[in-house]
């Protein structure tokens, strides 16, 4: 993201922001789906999906009330835990 991007971003009040695979990379561990590597459709968006669910994040998106948003290339969170 761009220096105007980011600014956005962060008054928005997303802390945390991370390219789905390196989420995945990052965290695959946590999930008995996820590792050691994911089979599932979807690609990555789909495997931080299980690693949410694993640990019990809600992946319901932050316009419905939950703390994600799902970006085309990111996923954000809100509070991060």
């Amino acid at each position: 993201l761009g220096l105007l991007e980011n600014v956005r971003v962060r008054r928005a009040g997303f802390a945390h922001r991370e390219p789905y695979i390196q989420f995945y990379k990052r965290y695959k561990i946590v999930s008995p789906k996820t590792w050691p590597s994911y089979k599932g459709n979807g690609g990555a968006k789909k495997a931080a999906e299980c690693i949410l669910d694993t640990v019990g994040v809600s992946t319901q998106p932050y316009d419905q009330g939950g703390i994600i948003a799902w970006g085309k290339n990111q996923i954000f969170m809100k509070k991060p835990q």
